[in-house]
């Protein structure tokens, strides 16, 4: 019984070998026609188009410079007759300090000093951080003087020791707001208060000289009267008729 068993086991491994090389051959041909069917994988070309350059201006050319070559500006903002930072810009391409435009109301500017210089009250003052078209300088009681952009200090004559002097920035947006630092009393200090008390004695001399010149030309017209008055008197014992 177990001869007849072990007999029939060749056959059927065989048959079991037969089924499985059919069934390989029909997935592999399956998975060809597969692969046939499709069409190939291919990537799309990406074209770069670079875009148009355009005409370089002086002004794009200081702002294509690179940042660690640009030095900042010679432009000191209380040096009179000072050329304006953004011409000094366009011209070197350098850098300049921050400033509001023409359009927004501007800040007060610095008014550093107001002494006498000669025989003259001067005002100094430093622009401030914003675009400025004229600078106004006010005397007490309400007198101004009007002064360009690119002026640092103003002559305002002789002024009375504790005159109140400001100054203003003026731009199209309108007139800059007083602070505590454009605004100050002229106190004479030093060499002012020397040159006031010399001119005080100057004037003074002068004053008395000419009250001594005037006493002196009325004492002699007075003398003069008196002298014509009296030359008709003569000798009171002459006479023209003759000796009797």
């Amino acid at each position: 019984m177990s001869a007849n068993r072990n007999a029939a086991l060749p056959p059927l491994l065989l048959i079991l070998v037969l089924i499985h090389d059919s069934v390989a051959n029909t997935v592999s041909s399956q998975n060809r026609s597969y692969t046939t069917s499709q069409p190939p994988v291919t990537h799309r070309r990406i074209i770069f188009v670079a875009e148009p350059e355009e005409p370089e201006t002086p002004m794009a050319r200081a702002s294509s410079r690179p940042a660690v070559l640009a030095e900042l500006c010679d432009y000191d903002p209380c040096r009179d007759q000072q050329t304006p930072c953004t011409q000094l810009s366009f011209e070197s391409g350098c850098l300049c300090p921050g400033l509001s435009g023409p359009n927004v109301l501007p800040q007060a500017p610095h008014l550093k000093s107001v002494h006498r210089e000669g025989s003259e009250v001067v005002a100094r003052w430093c622009a401030p951080a914003s675009e400025v078209q004229q600078y106004r300088v006010t005397v007490e009681p309400g007198i101004f003087q009007l002064f360009e952009e690119i002026s640092r200090k103003g002559s305002l004559g002789n002024l009375v020791p504790g005159t109140k002097v400001c100054v203003e920035a003026i731009n199209r947006a309108g007139i800059s707001n007083p602070s505590k630092y454009s605004c100050t009393r002229y106190e004479p200090k030093g060499t002012d208060n020397l040159a006031l008390k010399a001119g005080l004695i100057a004037g003074g001399l002068i004053l008395l000289l000419l009250l001594s010149v005037v006493a002196f030309l009325l004492w002699r017209r007075k003398l003069h009267k008196e002298g014509s008055g009296s030359v008709g008197l003569g000798n009171p014992s002459f006479s023209t008729e003759g000796t009797l």
